[in-house]
């Protein structure tokens, strides 16, 4: 029996039988996200000691995993978001495709981007670059050949 009007029927309307998929998606990136992001929260702390540091947490192979989990769980729940509210709130067919289309693939480049960075961090593809015209002092030679002393050096700040 199928309760719609003549008018329904001709035109499509009804049900999609996939409403609730977006619904229980966002509820369970919601809840991923929460270990995640204290997760990310505490590494971010450990990290802020240096970028040599920053490297060292991410040569991790479990950080390294759960930077990439993190990433992509927030990316995915944040597109499933956006496309609520261009559904609810845009009304303009073109303009709803568009934006929708439009977010999926930003949202893909930047996970790509993202997993590509996490993995040129985790196999020490990523090193740090000293400051332009500053040198730190290397160990057991505390001035250059020129005979001038290191910019960087806690002993020469003296």
């Amino acid at each position: 029996m199928d309760l719609r009007t003549p008018l329904g029927r001709v035109k499509g309307l009804g049900s999609a039988k996939s409403g609730s998929h977006h619904w229980w998606m966002q509820r369970v990136t919601a809840l991923a996200l929460i270990p995640l992001v204290i997760w990310f929260i505490l590494n971010v702390i450990k990290a802020s000691t240096g970028a040599d540091r920053f490297i060292d947490i991410f040569s991790n192979p479990f950080n390294a995993v759960g930077m990439v989990l993190f990433i992509c769980v927030a990316l995915y729940h944040g597109a499933i978001g956006f496309r609520v509210i261009v559904e609810d709130y845009v009304h303009c067919g073109c303009g709803k495709n568009f934006l929708i289309i439009g977010a999926n693939f930003f949202t893909t480049v930047t996970a790509v981007a993202a997993v590509l960075a996490v993995i040129t961090f985790h196999t020490g593809g990523a090193k740090t670059v000293k400051p332009a015209g500053k040198e730190n002092c290397p160990y057991g030679s505390h001035q250059k050949s020129d005979g001038k002393k290191y910019e960087n050096c806690d002993k020469h700040k003296r």
